[in-house]
C-alpha cells in the first residue's frame, strides 16, 4: 500500500519536461504528469524528475525567496517595523505552526529530497542507464538531498555548536528515502553529520568527465556547499583546503562591476556570470520573489526594506561606491526608507541567476578563516572585497581586529542573501554566548524566538514530534 500510495505522490510532483537545447531547460515548463506506467522507465524519465526539481529548488519558497528573506526577517538587515501577518511573526520571533510561511519555506526543500531519493531508488532497475549516467544522477541527488537538509535544519534546528546539537529532535527529520510517512526530528548534529556524507558522496559521484549542460550542479558546487556547511560549523581546518581550491579554480579576480554580481543569464561557457560558482536560472512565472519583493514600489517604499543599520555600514566610510550602487533612500510618511538596488540592473528582464553560492561569499568566508593564523593571506582577500567597493586597503592584522572588519564586509556585501541569520548564530554559538542584534530592541542570538516552528502540517498526525520552543525573544 506504501509503494502504491508513494507512485500516486509521485504523480503529482513528476512535472516538467526533458532539456533537447539550453533553451528547452531554461524555459523549463510543467506539461502535464507522467501515468505509473510511464514513471521512471528510461533516462528521460529521470531528466524529467530531476528538471522538476531544479524548478522547485528556484522556487519562491526556496532559493527563489523564502529560504533568504524569512531568515533576514529574524536578523537584521531588514526593517520589519510594518510587517504584519506571516511576516510580521518571522521579524517579531513569534512565529506559530499555523502561519503558512512556516510551512511554505519548509515544504519546497522536501519535496526537492523527495524528487532526489525517489531517482536514487531506481537507478538499478531504470534501462538504458550507463554507469556513468547512474554516478551523475546519483551526485545530482546527493547534492540536492544535502542542501536542502541544511537549508531547512538551520531555520528549524537548534544551531549546531549550541550545545543543543545533540538533544533528542533538535534537529528536523532526515529522509533518505522516497517515503511520506512522517518520523520524529534527528538531532542536529545527526542532520550535520548526513549532509557531509551526501556532499561527499556527491562529490565523488560527479568528478567525472560529464557532458551535460554546465547549469547543473557540479563537483565544485558540491565542494564549495561544503566549505558552507564547514564554515557553519566553525570547522576552519576542514573549510579552508575546499575553499582554495574552489578559488582556484573559479578564478581569484572578483567580478568588478557591482552591477553584474548579481547577473542576468550568461553564455553556454559562463552561464552564471563571472562570480556564482553554482546559481540557479529563475523563470519568470515563478521567481518573482527577489525581483518584485525589495523593489521600490510607486509610492517610495518597498515590501522588503533594508534596515537603517545597513545603510549605517555602508555609509562608514567615504566613497564606498556600494551605497550609490546597491542602496537608494527616500522619506515615507516621515520615515526613512532604505531601498535594496542590487536587483535593479537586470534591464527589466525577469531572466537572471540566483546566485546560490559565489566567489565574493567565498572570499569572505577564507579570510575569516584566516584571520588568526595568516593575516596577511586574510587582508589579501579582504581589501579585493574593498578595493571593488573603492576603498582603501585595511591594514591591522590583529585578529579580532581583521575578524570584526571582514564580517562588516561580508555584512554589507551579503546583506538581502539570507546570509545574515546564520552568522549571527554562528558567532553566537562560537565566540560570543551573549550576542545581541538590533540596536534599538536587543534581541539575543539563541532566544526561542530565532528559531521557526515546525509547521502544522508536518505534526498533523505525527503527535510525537517535538516542537520548538514558543516564547518568542522578549
Amino acid at each position: 500500500m506504501k509503494k502504491i500510495s508513494n507512485y500516486i505522490f509521485l504523480l503529482f510532483l513528476l512535472t516538467g519536461v526533458a532539456f533537447t537545447s539550453c533553451k528547452d531547460f531554461l524555459e523549463l515548463k510543467p506539461e502535464g504528469v507522467i501515468l505509473e506506467e510511464d514513471a521512471l522507465k528510461n533516462k528521460d524519465s529521470l531528466m524529467k524528475l530531476l528538471n522538476s526539481s531544479y524548478d522547485a529548488a528556484r522556487s519562491g519558497n526556496y532559493f527563489g525567496g523564502r529560504t533568504w528573506y524569512l531568515a533576514d526577517m529574524m536578523a537584521d538587515d531588514l526593517d520589519g517595523t510594518l510587517f504584519t501577518t506571516d511576516w510580521g511573526s518571522f521579524y517579531n520571533h513569534r512565529t506559530s505552526i499555523f502561519i503558512p510561511a512556516c510551512g511554505e519555506v519548509w515544504q519546497d526543500p522536501y519535496i526537492v529530497i523527495y524528487r532526489a531519493n525517489t531517482i536514487l531508488a531506481n537507478l538499478e532497475s531504470v534501462p538504458g542507464l550507463t554507469e556513468q549516467d547512474k554516478k551523475w544522477f546519483e551526485g545530482q541527488c546527493k547534492f540536492w538531498r544535502a542542501v536542502g537538509h541544511f537549508e531547512v535544519v538551520r531555520l528549524f534546528g537548534q544551531p549546531y555548536g549550541s550545545g543543543r546539537e545533540n538533544e533528542t529532535q533538535s534537529g528536523i527529520p532526515l529522509r533518505l528515502e522516497p517515503s511520506q510517512d512522517r518520523g520524529l526530528r534527528n538531532t542536529t548534529q545527526e542532520v550535520y553529520t548526513q549532509v557531509l556524507k551526501d556532499l561527499d558522496e556527491a562529490i565523488s559521484a560527479l568528478g567525472g568527465n560529464y557532458n551535460v549542460p554546465k547549469w547543473y550542479a557540479d563537483v565544485w558546487a558540491a565542494k564549495a556547499y561544503k566549505a558552507r556547511v564547514l564554515f557553519q560549523m566553525n570547522n576552519t581546518a576542514g573549510c579552508l583546503p575546499l575553499l582554495d581550491e574552489v578559488i582556484q579554480h573559479q578564478g581569484n579576480d572578483l567580478e568588478m562591476d557591482l552591477e553584474k554580481r548579481i547577473s542576468t543569464w550568461g553564455t553556454d561557457a559562463q552561464p552564471f556570470g563571472k562570480e556564482v560558482i553554482f546559481g540557479l536560472y529563475s523563470r519568470e512565472d515563478i521567481n518573482t520573489e527577489l525581483l518584485d519583493r525589495y523593489k521600490k514600489r510607486s509610492n517610495g517604499n518597498a515590501d522588503l526594506p533594508v534596515s537603517e543599520e545597513i545603510l549605517s555600514l555602508v555609509n562608514s566610510e567615504p566613497n564606498d561606491l556600494r551605497a550609490a550602487a546597491w542602496i537608494e533612500t527616500g522619506n515615507v510618511d516621515g520615515r526613512t526608507v532604505v531601498i535594496n538596488k542590487k536587483y535593479n540592473y537586470l534591464n527589466n528582464s525577469r531572466k537572471f541567476i540566483i546566485p546560490v553560492i559565489h566567489l565574493t561569499d567565498l572570499k569572505l568566508m577564507r579570510a575569516e578563516c584566516l584571520a588568526a593564523s595568516n593575516p596577511l593571506a586574510a587582508l589579501a582577500d579582504l581589501n579585493a572585497i574593498r578595493n571593488r567597493a573603492g576603498l582603501t586597503d585595511f591594514t591591522a592584522t590583529d585578529a579580532t581586529a581583521l575578524k570584526n572588519e571582514v564580517r562588516k564586509q561580508r555584512r554589507i556585501e551579503m546583506f538581502s542573501e539570507g546570509n545574515r541569520l546564520h552568522d549571527i548564530k554562528r558567532i553566537g554559538a562560537f565566540e560570543q554566548p551573549n550576542l545581541t542584534i538590533r540596536v534599538l530592541e536587543p534581541v539575543v542570538w539563541n532566544c526561542p524566538g530565532m528559531i521557526a516552528q515546525i509547521p502544522n502540517a508536518e505534526i498533523a498526525g505525527n503527535l510525537d514530534i517535538l516542537r520548538n520552543e514558543e516564547g518568542g525573544c522578549n
